[in-house]
């Protein structure tokens, strides 16, 4: 249904609800005449007047608007809503008394002009910047200057100050610009005033955004009285009107202190409530306030994300000087993180999205450590009510690259900049140094430049481990590739701890002796180091407690999606591969129980050089590990080509030298030989890499053919090994396969001597047509 349909729907219907059908359609242009009596106290009662109530009457013009605007434009209607607020405002249930008043959506402005005659020391009226809407309402309020009524003068005991502006809701620029007006000191309680603004959905979050802005200009020592009243028609659903309020609570901190229901008939009001809310500022949040007043707009950076990693850090980029305001979707745990772990810092907290960007220096950075997937696009759509053009949003989670790739397009088209950044190094690299890998709009990168490359790891010679990777979902596809490696690492460790223990029949403190000897050496590494500390804690009774755990390890998927994009991509990532299905085979606990007593393997004990093994083992892990990296870049170089990236390998490989999981001292060899040639094809081809391979492969062999033998299984290190030789062949036996194809589906092939841009040819291999399989059989 087109808009002008629900428009029309919309207005038809109001018949139906209200009796006197020219107010409810509305009637631009007309007149309208409100007449109320004020009580006796009230400072604007007229001169001399005694000690009762005295009436008062109202004549207003019903603007027309001139529909400049797609917007569906409502300011010709006078609402049973702003009658309501009217009598309340004059009985003095809604107490605007020496208030500033802000009336939003005003229309005619009748809600306003009352307030002004009640009490209000100040006045301003905005509706949509409609020309004949502002103009209507500068003519209706022009008609009460006088003595008391004075347009943005001084103001005195005696008179009120009004004004008329023209405000989209949520537009910052105009909402600063009506804040501007706001006289100086403000020492007057904040009151806004909104009259059936529900009924369109889509503009509460504009609406609570402009509320909670307003409210927090007021005085800390009149913040209590500060409100906003907001009354709802019935053509306003129960739900909708439900659902604002839900959300002024859950995502503004506002409470809502009472929500009732007045009965009308026709243009008549029948007794009964009004819906209001106050805004919910703590004490504590008052007293910050008055303490520190130039806290707002001053912040550096916005995290959104309390657990363990965010918190860190805040507390990493604090330590290095800047200033961080941190907010939670659970207030109470900024409160909590602000009163112990964050006490005494410079670090600062926000009690709403809107808070939180209201505290940020320009452009805005903002950026998410929450659980990747929907939570990170749900944050995203709250927090961009809230941005200005060249705003920054980060996210710091393990977020899948084609989502990266999807919400760099989708913020670009807005206006905005994203960054996907992936973060290693687990709590304790959040705290004192993490990897950091940001991809996503280059425009962002020299504004979060200096707070990125501050807070990250370094390296022996002082090199950040942190650099702009690329274009798109590039940060998140280099993370995603880091977290490959790292099963595959972890994979290599545990085939060569198994083989020290079945194998060679080492204690516990004997391997972490050896593990202690290797991390001395080339191996030197994390992950190494924890094997070491590892193997030799002991559990309360003395024993080793590595033996005590359940054999089935668990994975969140980043080794999985490396290993499907390496089969999109076609790149034989074969040693990740084989690291993500052990662990799915570990998972089958209670099958490889049973099948173990029924499945036999061979008898025969290892019976060599246990030292000389040993050895074997640490060369072997030395050249699985390379070609497990060789592996991990050679798919980074095909995605980027597939994706357009222009990746810097060498500083890829720099990103990861400290601070990371898989940090290790060979990673500033890789370094050496991506930035030696930039274009090097694969890194066993890199001459140091080369002569590394040709001296451990002889031991990679022993290891994994005394494995074999033994029924050991090394799934990391024969794919490994499998993939080297492949690599250095010549020839593989696909030529038989690509025939085998051909035979049964007739899918062609090309001839040797004509090279890869040969003809594809057929061959009738039967005599009887060729084809021996359905057409539709592809393999």
């Amino acid at each position: 249904m087109a808009e002008e349909d629900i428009l029309d729907v919309f207005e038809s219907g109001l018949g139906v609800v209200f009796d006197e059908p020219q107010f409810a359609v509305g009637n631009p242009g007309a007149s309208f005449t409100y007449s109320f009596e004020t009580r006796a106290n009230n400072r604007f009662k007229p001169a001399n007047a005694p000690n009762q109530t005295y009436s008062h009457s109202i004549t207003v013009k019903l603007p027309t608007p001139q529909q400049d605007s797609s917007t569906p434009l409502m300011a010709h209607h006078i609402w049973q809503a702003a009658l309501v607020i009217c009598r309340e405002i004059a009985n003095g249930s809604m107490d605007v008394t020496d208030s500033l008043v802000i009336e939003m959506g005003a229309g005619a402005g009748l809600c306003g002009l009352v307030s002004a005659h009640c009490g209000a020391r100040f006045v301003a009226s905005t509706d949509y910047p409609d020309k004949g809407i502002v103009s209507e309402l500068e003519e209706n309020f022009g008609k009460i200057v006088g003595i008391r009524f004075k347009k943005r003068e001084v103001v005195s005991d005696d008179c009120c100050w009004w004004d008329v502006l023209g405000h989209e809701w949520g537009n910052q620029t105009s909402l600063q610009d009506l804040m501007r007006r706001f006289p100086s000191p403000l020492e007057s309680p904040i009151v806004i005033l909104m009259a059936d603004l529900l009924w369109i959905p889509t503009a509460h979050v504009a609406l609570l955004s402009d509320i909670h802005a307003l409210l927090s200009k007021a005085n800390p020592t009149v913040t209590a009285k500060s409100k906003a009243y907001i009354a709802a028609g019935l053509h306003t659903s129960r739900e909708t009107i439900d659902a604002f309020f839900r959300k002024a609570r859950s995502d503004f901190g506002f409470t809502v202190a009472k929500v009732g229901e007045v009965k009308v008939s026709g243009m008549g009001i029948e007794d009964g409530m009004y819906h209001h809310a106050e805004e919910n500022v703590s004490e504590e949040r008052r007293e910050l306030e008055r303490r520190d007043p130039t806290e707002r707009k001053n912040a550096d950076i916005g995290l959104i994300g309390l657990a363990v990693m965010g918190q860190n850090l805040i507390l990493n980029m604090n330590d290095h000087g800047f200033k961080v305001c941190a907010y939670n979707r659970t207030v109470e745990k900024v409160d909590q993180f602000l009163a112990h772990e964050a006490k005494g810092t410079q670090i600062i907290g926000a009690r709403s999205i809107q808070d939180l960007c209201s505290k940020l220096k320009t452009p805005r950075k903002i950026m998410l450590l929450v659980k990747a997937g929907s939570a990170v696009d749900d944050f995203i759509a709250q927090i961009l009510p809230f941005l200005s053009a060249g705003d920054i949003i980060i996210d710091g989670g393990n977020s899948h690259f084609p989502d990266s790739i999807r919400r760099v397009k989708e913020l670009e088209a807005k206006g905005f900049l994203f960054v996907g950044a992936g973060v290693s190094g687990g709590e304790e690299g959040a705290r004192y140094g993490p990897s950091l890998m940001p991809g996503g709009s280059p425009a962002a990168w020299p504004h979060i430049k200096p707070i990125f490359q501050a807070i990250a790891a370094k390296t022996a010679s002082g090199e950040a481990c942190c650099d702009w990777v690329g274009e798109g979902g590039s940060g998140h596809y280099v993370k995603m590739v880091h977290n490959g490696i790292e099963y595959g690492d972890m994979q290599i460790i545990c085939e060569a701890y198994q083989l020290l223990k079945d194998v060679v029949g080492l204690s516990h403190d004997e391997m972490s002796a050896v593990f202690e000897k290797w991390n001395q050496g080339e191996l030197d590494s994390f992950l190494i180091e924890i094997t070491r500390d590892i193997l030799k804690f002991k559990d309360e009774d003395g024993s080793p407690l590595v033996e005590k755990i359940r054999d089935t390890a668990g994975q969140k998927g980043t080794g999985k999606w490396t290993a499907i994009s390496a089969l999109d991509l076609g790149i034989p990532v074969t040693l990740i591969g084989e690291a993500v299905f052990a662990r799915c085979l570990s998972a089958l606990k209670d099958e490889r129980v049973a099948a173990s007593k029924i499945l036999q393997g061979p008898s025969e004990k290892f019976a060599g050089d246990k030292e000389a093994f040993i050895e074997d083992v640490r060369q072997a892990m030395y050249a699985a590990k390379v070609i497990s990296y060789a592996q991990g870049f050679m798919e980074l170089r095909e995605a980027a080509k597939a994706e357009g990236w222009n990746l810097n390998y060498g500083g890829i490989a720099l990103m990861w030298r400290g601070g990371c999981i898989i940090r290790s001292r060979f990673l500033g060899d890789i370094t050496n030989a991506f930035r030696t040639n930039p274009e090097l094809q694969n890194l066993l081809l890199d001459p140091f890499f080369t002569q590394v391979i040709h001296r451990c492969v002889p031991s990679f062999r022993r290891v994994v053919s005394h494995s074999v033998l033994l029924g050991v299984p090394v799934p990391a290190f024969s794919t490994a090994l499998s993939f080297y030789d492949g690599y250095r062949s010549a020839r593989v036996p696909a030529n038989l396969l690509q025939a085998q194809r051909d035979y049964f589906g007739a899918h062609t092939y090309q001839l040797e001597a004509d090279g890869e841009k040969g003809e594809w040819v057929h061959t009738n291999w039967t005599g009887r047509g060729g084809r021996v399989a359905s057409s539709t059989y592809q393999v």
